[in-house]
């Protein structure tokens, strides 16, 4: 059939083989085979010459493809949920067209170096590959922009041997990756980093401090993690920093220089103090620090005038709140619940915007200042649980927007 484009056996879902393509199918485009039961690729699916998009998901009897693909016109890829497919092929040849290869779900277990032949590469999909356990030595596919890892058994990341300005989000949540290359540097447009849950890793390269343009850092659930690098250079780009979860203890002066940070979260993690330099981030917004049990000081003060919303519930040793000295107008929540918090300090009042403020099972505090009258905007006063809080203070003025007052 010369002048077809279009073939979907995709609803045939008992087809167990295709035949034989012979010579002079130019003009096929798209070619859709999913949720059969086909389980092999003859090699003379290379006469596709035209093929564009090749569409195999979720063939759970799929395993094996022919030994070389030499598609050049093809260019997205989807293998995704062959569960039963076990290796990728040697690619002969540079294939230019190739910009989106899914593997999400195989059992493959390794991927062949020819990978960097698909020079057009923008997509490499690989998440909840439980049997990948390596990469190529090196990876220098130039126009990827997406590499999704998530939930493999990779223990080491390739050397990143040449410049890719391309790569903007890289995915290694859920493996077992120990560490990443000094050469990570080379990802020169890196935006977002996920290494949530890798939980064997203790320490990133100080060389993560040159991705000048990383927006994203997260490594939640990162239980090994002790030591952030030492940031010798300003890092202005980073917006989101997740640590929570992990076992850092500290935050050296280094902090200062996440100057463009909104969001930090250390919930959960082994932090005990927070520096005073915390006060230098004044782009902060969100600050979480609920469930860190140990955490005993707080920097003296607090000055973050961005500051939306601050976590430190749960922390069950925390005993002492920090002077505001400055008006701060944008901090809408604070929780404070379940701390060892004996009193709020008189210049709670400079929290002018401030709307809940919650208070619940600090077992220690036993009474509030009577500025905290003077909190215009507050809509919500939690206090249950507080098993010595005494006396309420004397309300002097009007709090006309208290609507729950626990």
């Amino acid at each position: 059939m010369k002048s077809l484009k279009t073939f979907n056996l995709s609803v045939y879902s008992s087809l167990e083989m295709f035949l034989e393509i012979a010579e002079g199918m130019e003009e096929l485009e798209e070619f859709n085979l999913s949720w059969s039961k086909i389980k092999e690729l003859p090699l003379s699916i290379n006469n596709l010459t035209g093929l564009s998009h090749l569409n195999l998901r979720c063939c759970v009897e799929l395993k094996s493809l022919s030994s070389s693909i030499r598609m050049k016109s093809l260019k997205t890829f989807n293998l995704s949920g062959c569960s039963s497919l076990e290796m990728f092929p040697e690619i002969s040849g540079v294939i230019e067209g190739l910009e989106e290869l899914n593997l999400c779900g195989s059992k493959i277990k390794e991927l062949p170096s020819s990978i960097n032949k698909l020079t057009r590469l923008c997509y490499l999909v690989l998440s909840d590959c439980n049997e990948l356990k390596r990469l190529p030595r090196s990876i220098c596919m130039k126009s990827l922009k997406t590499f999704n890892l998530s939930g493999s058994s990779l223990e080491m990341f390739p050397e990143i041997s040449e410049v890719i300005e391309g790569l903007e989000k890289l995915d290694i949540s859920w493996s077992e990756i120990q560490e990443l290359p000094l050469s990570i540097n080379n990802l020169t447009r890196l935006r977002h980093l996920n290494l949530n849950y890798c939980k064997e890793l203790k320490c990133l390269p100080s060389s993560i401090c040159q991705l000048k343009f990383l927006v994203c850092l997260s490594l939640s659930g990162c239980i090994k993690f002790e030591v952030f690098p030492s940031i010798e250079e300003n890092m202005e780009g980073l917006r989101e920093l997740s640590l929570n979860g992990t076992s850092i203890k500290e935050l050296s002066p280094w902090i200062e220089r996440l100057t463009g940070l909104e969001k930090l979260d250390l919930s959960g993690s082994k932090i005990e103090e927070l520096p005073s330099s915390i006060n230098n981030l004044t782009g902060l917004g969100y600050l979480g620090l609920d469930d860190c049990k140990e955490l005993k000081c707080p920097p003296s003060s607090i000055r973050m005038k961005s500051l939306k919303f601050h976590n430190l519930s749960n922390c069950s040793s925390l005993e002492k709140f920090p002077e505001i000295l400055e008006v701060i107008e944008g901090l809408k929540e604070l929780d404070l619940s379940g701390s060892k918090i004996r009193e709020l300090p008189s210049s709670i009042n400079n929290l002018t915007g401030l709307c809940h403020l919650n208070l619940n099972y600090c077992k220690e505090l036993k009474s509030l200042p009577s500025s905290i009258c003077q909190l215009k905007s507050l809509v919500s006063l939690s206090l249950s649980g507080c098993t010595k809080f005494e006396v309420f203070p004397s309300i002097e003025e009007n709090m006309e927007r208290l609507r729950v007052l626990l």
